[in-house]
């Protein structure tokens, strides 16, 4: 695994920490594992782009690929 994770800025809004991350993904999906953003960007984003929760993914902000809700991991 990746651990420990390093403190980062949100690379959304660049202004709060970071305390969100995608875990790596399955074939086809999002592997942005380094990818640091705060929750209340990466909830926006996947409301936004899951068409306002009608779809059961959303793309990853900065490769595209596909990622869930179950995907999220949350970093204290």
């Amino acid at each position: 695994m990746w651990f420990p994770l390093t403190a980062m800025t949100c690379q959304l809004c660049v202004e709060r920490t970071a305390d969100c991350r995608l875990l790596p993904g399955r074939e086809n999906f999002c592997k942005c594992k380094d990818m640091g953003v705060c929750v209340e960007c990466m909830l926006r984003h996947y409301w936004v782009n899951s068409d306002r929760n009608r779809k059961s993914f959303a793309s990853c902000p900065q490769c595209r690929g596909e990622f869930t809700l179950s995907d999220l991991l949350f970093v204290a």
